[in-house]
């Protein structure tokens, strides 16, 4: 039998799954640090996979996503951030900066004022 190596953060039930597979999953325990570490490789893969879902469909999207807001949402938790205070922050960049309700794509900008 040969050693997969994964090196990789992984759900808190992965290794349950590894288990009833026959197999024996090697752990390790991050600290803080190497935790957020981890945690930004996952949300850059989380939002490749998001990029690559909206080719394939409302349930996959919605996949990725949900997958992307639990990276998220680990993030939040670690850095003491709740969810109130994202949808806060966020409620108020929309009335500062406004949303992406218009779809707008800037060009260019003219700087002979």
């Amino acid at each position: 039998m040969a050693i997969i190596t994964k090196n990789k953060l992984v759900r808190d039930l992965v290794p349950q799954y590894i288990e009833k597979k026959g197999q024996k999953p090697l752990l390790e325990v991050l600290d803080d640090k190497k935790f957020s570490e981890e945690l930004l490789k996952k949300l850059a893969e989380e939002t490749k996979e998001v990029i690559e879902a909206v080719e394939e469909g409302k349930v996959r999207l919605t996949e990725e996503m949900a997958d992307m807001y639990e990276v998220i949402d680990a993030l939040a938790r670690l850095n003491d951030i709740t969810k109130d205070e994202i949808l806060d922050v966020q409620k108020q960049k929309v009335v500062s900066n406004g949303g992406f309700e218009k779809r707008l794509y800037l060009v260019s900008v003219d700087d002979n004022s």
